[in-house]
């Protein structure tokens, strides 16, 4: 939950969790500094070697994609990603991201992404009752937001009186289900 700079990582990952590692400690494995406030959970890929979360800049939600790299950065010293277009995610070296502004550029407070490994779709809610798709997140194709008629409207009303929850998408049916907050 907070935002990254130049001696804060906003998002980190650890390694030697369980005490019989060595060291016995917890270890930064990669900490980065993504310009922005990650005040949600994260996404895995299924080899494990990226990862998607929304991240706000204040008042704006994006989608990241990273491609992170081992023993790369700490909490208080992150390294900053190279930044690339969408067009260009799948061929950058890590550690590297690229971002997705959700469309209307609403603010995301209390919508966790959901990956849909099956079909490489992210689905996320937005502060002004909207359930958003982004498509071709990990594995292939340019990840991007999907178009008409997505984002959906679940709840209209004011911003933040209509703020979604974290959305689910249920294979067997093919439908999402979401509440608001």
């Amino acid at each position: 939950g907070l935002t990254g700079a130049s001696g804060q990582a906003s998002i980190i990952a650890y390694d030697n969790l369980y005490t019989n590692c060595t060291p016995t400690s917890p270890t930064a494995y990669w900490a980065y500094n993504t310009s922005g406030t990650i005040i949600n959970s994260v996404d895995l890929s299924g080899d494990g070697t990226q990862v998607a979360f929304v991240q706000s800049n204040g008042t704006v939600a994006t989608l990241v994609l990273l491609k992170w790299k081992s023993n790369n950065g700490t909490l208080t010293a992150p390294v900053a990603p190279t930044s690339v277009v969408a067009s260009s995610y799948r061929a950058c070296t890590a550690p590297c991201m690229t971002t997705i502004t959700f469309n209307g550029n609403p603010s995301d407070t209390y919508s966790f992404p959901y990956y849909d490994y099956g079909n490489d779709t992210i689905y996320a809610g937005d502060d002004g009752g909207k359930l958003h798709k982004f498509t071709n997140i990990f594995l292939s194709g340019t990840p991007a937001e999907a178009a008409s008629p997505w984002p959906v409207t679940v709840f209209p009303g004011a911003t933040g009186l209509s703020a979604l929850g974290s959305p689910i998408y249920e294979s067997g049916s093919g439908k999402v289900f979401v509440g608001d907050y």
